[in-house]
């Protein structure tokens, strides 16, 4: 949107010089013109035309101005809303995070690998961003999930494993309410799936889950697996990358993994795996950049 403002305000700019210097042409044309026919009246005419051409200018001048005016209030408006979008989504995440105690750093590490699988799977940067935001929000929907069962360390029933399972649906019950969260759904929604089909909430198989969440699915289970659950202590690196490996074809999309395998071990991601970043400064610095990026 900001830069369609700024590509109809260069434009407008460039007719309304266009027709600024025609007016000026025109009126020399004429004014030679008059030489010839009138030339008792030239003296008269040229007055009336130095008249004309103010007016014209000043109209001109304030049609400009109009419109430079209205595409700096739609730009400002557009900034604000991106900065309320941020906003949204830094109170979902914290949200969960009040909730439930071992999401802290999940959401915020599950994000920042899918976003650099989406870098290097050649993603805009549009959507690598939206990648970014959904890894942020996709577990929101375990805030509907009561804690007994979240916290519990002990083996889950079957009761409650289908209560656990819930958590993606609910996840898009709460974002579809917001219609500019809508771009953030297909990995809420989906990131449980499995690539043989078996996965839940729909048994998707494949191309039929969308690439976003077969990318967020790579990363929510590396780092499920290296962090501490209730129910478990975290595993060493190389044993769930070996895991991994094991299930690409299976449960993981094997190009994912692989683009997945490529960028774990650069050091600057690791790093910034490894120590959990905060989300609100990051999302802050969204907000700042916010016309960098269309949504």
């Amino acid at each position: 949107m900001t830069k369609l403002i700024r590509r109809w305000n260069l434009v407008f700019s460039s007719l309304l010089l266009i027709l600024f210097l025609s007016t000026f042409g025109y009126e020399f044309y004429l004014s030679e013109k008059m030489k010839l026919l009138l030339p008792d009246q030239i003296s008269n005419f040229q007055l009336i035309m130095i008249i004309s051409s103010v007016i014209i200018s000043a109209l001109i001048l304030g049609g400009w101005f109009s419109v430079h005016l209205l595409s700096h209030r739609l730009h400002r408006e557009e900034v604000h809303h991106k900065q309320m979008f941020f906003n949204t989504i830094r109170a979902l995440s914290k949200t969960l995070e009040a909730k439930d105690q071992y999401t802290h750093g999940h959401s915020e590490r599950v994000a920042l690998l899918s976003r650099e699988i989406a870098r290097i799977r050649s993603f805009s940067e549009r959507d690598i961003l939206l990648v970014y935001l959904s890894g942020l929000v996709h577990d929101i929907g375990k805030v509907g999930i009561p804690s007994a069962i979240l916290h519990k360390t002990d083996r889950l029933t079957d009761e409650e494993y289908s209560m656990i399972k819930k958590h993606p649906t609910l996840g898009v019950q709460i974002l579809e309410r917001i219609k500019e969260l809508a771009p953030l759904i297909p990995g809420v929604a989906y990131h449980h799936e499995r690539f043989d089909g078996k996965g839940y909430p729909n048994g998707l198989k494949g191309d039929q889950i969308p690439e976003m969440a077969r990318i967020m699915a790579v990363a929510d289970a590396f780092d499920a697996m290296t962090s501490d659950r209730p129910y478990r202590k975290a595993m060493p690196m190389e044993k769930a990358i070996a895991i991994l490996e094991e299930n690409r074809g299976t449960q993981f999309d094997p190009t994912v993994v692989d683009d997945f395998l490529s960028i774990i071990r650069e050091e600057q991601v690791l790093q910034a795996f490894m120590k959990t970043k905060d989300t609100d400064s990051f999302l802050y610095d969204l907000t700042l950049s916010a016309d960098k990026v269309a949504l």
